[in-house]
C-alpha cells in the first residue's frame, strides 16, 4: 500500500471508531487551500470537531499523536476558519480539536488535543 491509500484506510478506520461512539461524521477531506486539509469534520452532540488522523505502524520513531506538531496544528485551525466563514450552520456553536492517533492497531482518541491560543 501506499502513503495515501494506508492514509486513507487509517481515516475509514477512524470514522468507524468515532461512529461506535456516537459521533455523526459530516465531511472527510475538506480542503481550504493554501491552509490544507481536515481529514474529519464531525459532531459530538452539540460541539464541532475538527479532527486529526495520524497513523503509525511503529512506536519506534514516536506515537503517531505525537506527530500533530504546532505548524499542523496552525494549518488545521486555519482550515476549521475558513470551514466556519463557509457554513453559516455552525458559526455559534462550541469547536475543538481532537487526534485520532493510530499506532498499528491501537486506537487513541485524544479529545481537546490542542487549542485556539
Amino acid at each position: 500500500m501506499n502513503k495515501t491509500q494506508i492514509g486513507s484506510k487509517a481515516e475509514s478506520q477512524a470514522c468507524d471508531f468515532l461512529k461506535y461512539h456516537g459521533i455523526e461524521i459530516l465531511e472527510q477531506n475538506f480542503k481550504a487551500l493554501p491552509y490544507g486539509e481536515i481529514d474529519i469534520i464531525a459532531l459530538d452532540q452539540n460541539v464541532l470537531i475538527f479532527v486529526e488522523v495520524k497513523f503509525r505502524k511503529s512506536n519506534v520513531f514516536g506515537f503517531a499523536q505525537e506527530m500533530v506538531t504546532l505548524a499542523k496544528q496552525s494549518k488545521i485551525i486555519n482550515t476549521a476558519n475558513i470551514f466556519l466563514q463557509q457554513n453559516d450552520l455552525y458559526q455559534d456553536i462550541e469547536c475543538r480539536f481532537d487526534v485520532v492517533a493510530i499506532n498499528s492497531n491501537d486506537i487513541n482518541w485524544v479529545k481537546n488535543a490542542f487549542q485556539v491560543n
